[in-house]
């Protein structure tokens, strides 16, 4: 899957402040949906989700350790990346430059991410995108 690299590091920035918060170990998932890439990130304490349209979607699914993909993807200045995946690892290229990231299994499937869920809500009201980033 080929992605412009501005589109895709606006995406993983947004996702890399969510990812800094807390120095745990914090996971990524990238996701085809409909026509979007979806990331997806939780330490199991917060989970923070990103998206953005793809020009030209294919199936993908991977789990990945955040700060490791996205602190690769903030230091890669070519025009486009490129992403692969097989049962083993995640390919990111970029020109030239090849880097190969583990996947992240979890009881010999890859893991999927549980979605935190408010139960007891006391107050509901719409947020803007800027306001939640400001805070």
């Amino acid at each position: 899957m080929v992605i412009r690299t501005e589109d895709f590091k606006a995406a993983a920035t947004t996702i890399l402040f969510a990812a800094d918060l807390d120095k745990t170990a914090a996971n990524l998932e990238l996701m085809v949906e409909d026509n979007y890439l979806c990331l997806s990130v939780t330490n199991r304490e917060y989970y923070v989700r990103q998206r953005f349209l793809l020009e030209n979607p294919e199936p993908f699914r991977a789990v990945v350790d955040a700060s490791l993909f996205l602190n690769l993807i903030s230091g890669i200045n070519t025009e486009t990346i490129t992403l692969t995946a097989d049962d083993r690892s995640v390919l990111v290229q970029a020109d030239r430059s090849k880097y190969k990231l583990a996947l992240i299994y979890e009881n010999d499937k890859l893991m999927e991410l549980p979605v935190i869920s408010l139960t007891n809500k006391t107050i509901e009201m719409p947020i803007s995108n800027e306001v939640l980033k400001s805070i």
